[in-house]
């Protein structure tokens, strides 16, 4: 009986004390909540009747509140209304993740450039609002001190892989993996500018606009620029002939965009084929064109006026003109031309050829 008795003092005694912490009763299917807000592990110790139940000061986690202030504009503050982070967003979203868990908060910041698509998926450059995340944790602390203009958090809490942040800001690529509890910087990728790989005085200049889409290219020639970094590829296999990808995601395979042959004047001279590759011979002086088309399932829209090429391969010179019959297969380039070369015709049917019948001079 005395045992009894002495359990339900005990008991009491914790309830009375507790209560000046002002302790929640908490959802038991919150189970992080609740360790925060009572902290006292599932079996209860052996408490002496004479002693009085107290928690520790810094038992209690303090998570970070979102407020608005009267100006429209939200920032955080701790339970007690201390402020953490002053009202400066537009907006903050809660970022509820299986392995990462925390707050983006968004503002405008001017505008920045983006990229658009005319009616035939035609990229071009154009200004769109700068909208900015910022990524907090559950306590109101940056997680990483840039103001992304894209960003996406991964998680891969089911294989087991790595949790990383892909961001861009001012065209520069960012990644951020997570490790030990921190994220940690593992790749920055920076616009650049290098000469086109045949010297022909040309620099390639890249930017990126989106984390899903990567970089894009342009191209200038000295302080002119040509085309703006809009493209998913560029390249100058001859001197007058430039080489640019439309549509909106090319890399992704041919039936999602088109090879475009241009002048340096920005003319169109062939945009009928998906892909293109020339290969060069005698120090450039000869070379060799082949060209694919992937048929009715392309996604890019042709110009009025023009005619969808069936699915196959082209024998095609440095404007795009086909010289040679329609094969079911050929390979992407050509190494040697002293050999003859197996193939398949249109119909299917290996068949041998003589690479120097399709060689053109530059």
């Amino acid at each position: 009986m005395k045992k009894i008795i002495c359990l339900v003092l005990i008991f009491v005694m914790m309830l009375t004390a507790c209560s000046k912490w002002n302790v929640e009763i908490v959802d038991p299917t919150e189970p992080s909540e609740s360790e925060a807000e009572f902290p006292f592990e599932n079996e209860l110790e052996e408490t002496n009747p004479g002693e009085s139940c107290t928690l520790p000061e810094d038992s209690k986690e303090k998570y970070a509140v979102v407020f608005e202030d009267e100006n429209g504009k939200f920032g955080f503050k701790t339970e007690n209304g201390e402020i953490i982070v002053e009202a400066i967003y537009d907006e903050i979203l809660p970022s509820n993740e299986e392995v990462w868990s925390g707050f983006e908060a968004k503002f405008t910041d001017g505008t920045r450039p983006t990229v658009e698509y005319d009616e035939y998926m035609t990229p071009y450059l154009t200004e769109e609002p700068n909208v900015k995340t910022v990524l907090f944790d559950k306590n109101g602390e940056k997680i990483i001190d840039i103001a992304f203009e894209e960003v996406l958090v991964q998680n891969h809490p089911t294989n087991g892989e790595e949790t990383w942040i892909s961001g861009v800001e001012n065209g520069i690529n960012y990644r951020f993996v997570r490790e030990n509890g921190e994220f940690v910087l593992n790749m920055e990728e920076k616009p650049r500018s290098v000469p086109d790989e045949n010297g022909f005085g040309y620099t390639i200049n890249t930017y990126c606009y989106h984390w899903y889409a990567g970089y894009r290219e342009g191209i200038s020639f000295g302080d002119k620029v040509i085309f703006e970094p809009v493209y998913f590829g560029v390249s100058v296999p001859f001197k007058d002939r430039i080489i640019v990808s439309d549509g909106t995601y090319p890399i992704a395979g041919p039936d999602c965009g088109v090879s475009k042959i241009l002048n340096p004047e920005g003319n169109v001279i062939s945009r009928v084929f998906n892909w293109i590759e020339y290969s060069f011979f005698e120090n450039g002086e000869k070379y060799i064109g082949i060209a694919y088309s992937i048929g009715d399932d392309c996604e890019v829209p042709l110009y009025e006026g023009e005619e969808r090429l069936p699915q196959g391969y082209w024998f095609v010179d440095k404007d795009g003109k086909i010289i040679s019959e329609r094969f079911d297969r050929l390979p992407y380039t050509i190494e040697n031309i002293e050999e003859p070369l197996i193939v398949e015709d249109e119909k299917g049917n290996k068949i041998e050829i003589n690479v120097k019948d399709y060689l053109l001079e530059t």
